[in-house]
């Protein structure tokens, strides 16, 4: 399987030949400086064109935002060809007064039959002021397909966090935990150990 790396990706268009099976892997933790509560005009488009029949295809992403940063993306997986599989997951922690906007798409046009497709989008917020907006959306022309999407955000558990603390674990060092555990299992996902070290670094180089 081959294993494509961005950090901080800018708008691309990938697409997917016949028969291939591949990731493609971002961190995004640089984003927009917003002075408004407008949205972003200038998006990272992500688009992924599964253009050849029986492939296999794999988005994992994570983005990571501070300060006064905005993240916004749209991302579309399209299921061009018949028999394809596509596979889109995001994670996402803010903190301070980041924000983040992700329109996300799975199309699968009409004779892309046994196309296979599923976008998951979870956020951890860390602060009050951090804002976060996730669109899954689906167009479907063709019957004899699988799709489904979902996006869910959650807060740190305060059980949980007085549970670590309680084990002696600074507030700081407490929060750290639980970001790398909610990250690991998709980062794991990675099929490029040297990828996922260097996106563990990424994601360590941060305190929460």
């Amino acid at each position: 399987m081959s294993v494509k790396f961005k950090h901080n990706p800018a708008s691309q268009t990938i697409t997917v030949k016949k028969g291939e099976t591949s990731q493609f892997v971002f961190v995004s933790d640089k984003g927009l400086k917003y002075e408004s509560d407008k949205p972003s005009e200038h998006p990272v488009k992500l688009v992924f064109d599964l253009k050849g029949a029986d492939s296999d295809f794999e988005v994992i992403g994570l983005i990571v935002g501070h300060g006064e940063q905005d993240f916004p993306f749209d991302i579309q997986i399209n299921h061009i060809s018949p028999k394809t599989i596509g596979r889109v997951w995001l994670k996402s922690v803010l903190t301070d007064a980041a924000r983040q906007t992700v329109n996300a798409m799975i199309s699968i046009p009409k004779g892309a039959n046994g196309a296979d497709s599923h976008l998951s989008h979870r956020t951890l917020v860390l602060s009050p002021k951090a804002r976060t907006k996730t669109i899954p959306s689906l167009e479907i022309l063709e019957d004899d397909v699988k799709a489904s999407h979902g996006a869910t955000v959650s807060r740190i558990d305060k059980d949980q966090l007085f549970y670590l603390q309680s084990r002696g674990l600074s507030e700081p060092e407490a929060k750290n935990m639980i970001v790398d555990g909610f990250m690991e299992d998709l980062v794991a996902k990675i099929k490029d150990e040297k990828v996922q070290n260097q996106v563990r670094k990424l994601i360590k180089w941060y305190e929460f």
